[in-house]
């Protein structure tokens, strides 16, 4: 396997240079043609591929120490990759960049049809900003927005970002009003709050949405969704089986492609569902010691998988880290061994971006300024803080739900932390993906 010393101070130089691009203030900044098919397709002229890019990254850091090793032989092994997908996996250890032109506010104001009641307080800005979540659709490479509901948008159009050219797509019309039901009149899912209700499921190849608060009227709608990108039909899966759910406010889910389950934490409970069977399953009622008080507040959370060791977890909104082993159906957290420090801040704060990185084997979490870093090999067990340099300074007051997220193709992070800023990546680790 080839792999490549480098500096830090090269790698800075080098790393945009598939753009025509150069780093200030931790944002890339493109030239005017890097969005044009020939950056879309990977064929640029200005874009180093892998040999080239360590002669170019070489030449720059002749002279300088070697501090680290980085595996960039994916840049040779997939000629396919666009330069923007090259600049994502050639960004160095701890991190930012921003894309420069990539503000969803840009698209959705202009796509969006404003009338009919469909704009209510805010427009299509809270698709984003009201209690709205995301999901990362791996085999398509976007990053999948939905949201709105309540007085905040009525729009239901489903909007992604395109990661090899850092474009977003409007993939559906917003329906009409009346917005108080689901389904619409037109059959398709009301506009809601979806706060960590969103995930992709990989196996199925669908977009899922449960849960949340439809427009107008606030009231919650428990129906279960899912989406194909492919015909871009809905689908009402009205499943079988019962979850734990006090309300369908708050909900936070996680996908395990393992057991290729979506495990579901609301306020009441855990639960999973299974897309094949088409059936949700109650797992552990929280309304009990040792669970009460602990797992069953109201605040909003953030749910991810650790596909290493098998574990559901969520975070935020009040309550304490919740660890839950998919394999022996308990919740590992309540033993001592899984006693956490330093993440006080991220419990407290309503739904913080958070991922599993498996290429650290650790997670990532986001709530503001420095990302905070939680080994899971290390003992005792801790959350760090990395870099805040040029990182936004902080998230949304609504929380971030799935707008954080590891890509794992690229080894970075994807943030979408305001519709009317532009996307930003956070790199933990150098080099490829897996």
């Amino acid at each position: 396997m080839l792999h490549l010393a480098y500096s830090r101070r090269a790698l800075l130089v080098l790393a945009l240079g598939g753009l025509g691009a150069c780093w200030h203030d931790g944002a890339v900044r493109a030239r005017p043609d890097a969005g044009s098919e020939a950056a879309r397709d990977g064929t640029s002229a200005d874009a180093p591929r892998g040999s080239d890019a360590r002669a170019a990254q070489d030449a720059a850091g002749a002279g300088a120490d070697a501090s680290a090793t980085v595996d960039l032989t994916c840049l040779d092994a997939d000629p396919t990759l666009t330069a923007h997908e090259r600049a994502m996996i050639q960004l160095p250890a701890d991190s930012w960049a921003t894309a420069p032109n990539t503000a969803l506010f840009d698209l959705c104001r202009a796509a969006a049809t404003y009338g009919d009641g469909v704009y209510l307080v805010g427009g299509c800005a809270n698709v984003v900003g009201a209690w709205g979540g995301g999901a990362y659709d791996p085999i398509h490479r976007k990053m999948l927005l939905w949201g709105g509901g309540h007085n905040d948008y009525g729009g239901n159009e489903l909007y992604a970002f395109d990661l090899p050219s850092w474009t977003w797509e409007q993939l559906t019309e917003p329906s009409r009003p009346p917005f108080n039901e689901d389904p619409l009149a037109d059959g398709q899912p009301v506009s809601r709050h979806t706060y960590d209700g969103l995930q992709y499921l990989t196996h199925a190849n669908r977009f899922f949405a449960a849960g949340g608060s439809r427009s107008t009227d606030g009231a919650g709608t428990r129906l279960t969704w899912t989406f194909e990108l492919a015909t871009k039909i809905w689908t009402n899966q009205e499943p079988s089986g019962s979850f734990l759910a006090s309300s369908p406010y708050s909900w936070a889910t996680a996908y395990d492609p393992t057991t290729r389950l979506l495990f579901l934490h609301a306020q009441a409970g855990l639960n999973s569902y299974d897309f094949a069977t088409n059936t949700w399953t109650q797992l552990i009622n929280f309304g009990f010691p040792p669970y009460t008080g602990k797992y069953d507040g109201w605040g909003s959370r953030r749910g991810l998988v650790d596909t290493k060791r098998g574990l559901f977890v969520t975070l935020g909104g009040g309550s304490q880290m919740l660890v839950y082993d998919l394999a022996q159906g308990k919740v590992a957290s309540l033993d001592a061994a899984w006693t956490v420090t330093g993440g006080a801040a991220l419990e407290a704060a309503p739904a913080p971006g958070a991922d599993y990185d498996p290429q650290a084997d650790a997670l990532v979490a986001w709530i503001g300024g420095a990302p905070y870093v939680l080994e899971l090999k290390a003992t005792p067990r801790a959350w760090v803080r990395t870099s805040a340099a040029n990182a936004p300074l902080a998230q949304v007051a609504t929380g971030t739900f799935g707008r954080w997220r590891y890509l794992a193709k690229y080894n970075v992070f994807l943030l979408i932390n305001d519709a009317r800023g532009d996307v930003v990546f956070y790199k933990h680790t150098a080099g490829c993906g897996i």
